[in-house]
């Protein structure tokens, strides 16, 4: 057969130096790189007669039947080989910042997710600080209605009083209406008028008066009682109106608040589990590609190994070539990070939790108004 087959085809002989077709050719060689003898010039019957193994037949190395000329020279050879063995060490930073690039997408979900936490915590305060101005509502209506049921107690105890002395002042004007005096023909005239007088005017009069007065005053405190009762009874109504609206806006904005975190966990969750798909599928892609490219970092490595000493009767460096081990360092691929726990509020309004929070600590006269049910948090 023709001697001028490529130096490139002698390395791919020895590339499987355990078969005899390679053994036999290795004897054959010249330095210029031509043999006596080779394998046909087309690519699938020099690949069977090379006996490549599967795995060694990756699409890299059969690229190189493609780009090299027969009878190139080794430099040539070893220019092409060195640039496809230096495209890998590339190609793993490049995987290795795919798969830290995948993690660092799981590790988002999770950055994500604290920061629209930290975003909820104003609703959080919001919530906080309306349950204070709640409470401090609360505790004025309580003080409130008790000065409302002194002012009514009072109310009470002074219209009692002006029944009673006004009772009395008319008996005596009932009392006065029915006196008569009535003259005796045989009676003294003086006799008579004073005897008139002392009745009505030492008597009764002052009696008259002494009624009048005192349910004159009576009714006057019970008047002033009544008007302190009706503002005391007007305030603790304005209290605790204003107590309903600070309650009001308290259920409505600690609700968001649990709306809000459960917002946060219903995107987290999903975010987590896509992610973590999306890496699994990545890392099981490169896996697969890192072995096809450790087999031909291994042919790459073999064929530098060998051009050098093509051609010489050097067996101890071929045999060397031939027994040893190339390796590429492996990617290391990332520990996926551990689902972060994300909490939803659970003491929203309309739990037993909210209503001890928010309620159990008010005067047992002032717990405010039914709690609303916090719609979508079931």
């Amino acid at each position: 057969m023709s001697r001028s087959k490529t130096t490139f085809l002698l390395v791919l002989l020895w590339l499987n130096v355990g078969c005899d077709a390679a053994s036999t050719i290795r004897r054959s060689v010249d330095f210029d790189g031509s043999i006596d003898a080779g394998p046909p010039s087309d690519l699938p019957s020099l690949m069977e007669q090379l006996s490549m193994t599967p795995e060694e037949s990756t699409k890299e190395i059969v690229a190189l039947f493609t780009q090299v000329k027969e009878g190139a020279p080794a430099d040539e050879l070893l220019k092409v080989v060195s640039e496809l063995k230096s495209r890998i060490p590339l190609w793993r930073t490049n995987r290795t910042a795919d798969l830290n690039n995948a993690i660092d997408g799981v590790k988002q979900c999770a950055t994500t997710m604290k920061e629209e936490m930290e975003l909820t915590n104003k609703k959080k305060e919001e919530c906080t600080t309306l349950n204070l101005s709640h409470e401090k509502a609360r505790i004025e209506e309580a003080g409130k209605l008790a000065t409302e049921e002194h002012s009514k107690a009072q109310q009470a105890e002074k219209k009692e009083v002006m029944q009673t002395d006004c009772g009395v002042f008319d008996q005596v004007t009932t009392h006065a209406k029915q006196t008569s005096v009535s003259y005796d023909n045989q009676e003294n005239v003086g006799d008579y008028l004073r005897g008139v007088s002392k009745k009505i005017c030492e008597d009764l009069l002052p009696e008259y008066d002494k009624a009048e007065k005192e349910c004159d005053a009576a009714t006057k405190v019970y008047n002033d009682v009544s008007a302190e009762e009706k503002n005391k009874t007007n305030e603790h109504e304005v209290q605790v109106a204003l107590g309903d609206k600070i309650q009001h806006f308290m259920d409505v904005t600690c609700c968001k608040y649990g709306l809000a975190t459960k917002d946060v966990c219903n995107s987290y969750d999903p975010c987590y589990e896509d992610k973590v798909v999306e890496y699994k599928s990545l890392e099981a892609m490169i896996k697969q590609d890192e072995q096809m490219k450790k087999v031909e970092w291994r042919v790459y490595s073999r064929i530098e190994c060998l051009l050098p000493i093509l051609g010489t009767s050097n067996s101890d460096a071929i045999d060397a070539c031939r027994n040893k081990t190339y390796t590429s360092p492996d990617i290391v691929y990332p520990d996926i990070p551990k689902q972060d726990s994300c909490i939803t509020w659970a003491a929203y309004p309309g739990t037993d939790a909210y209503k001890k929070d928010h309620f159990d600590s008010l005067p047992d006269n002032a717990k405010g108004k039914p709690v609303a049910e916090c719609i979508g948090m079931e």
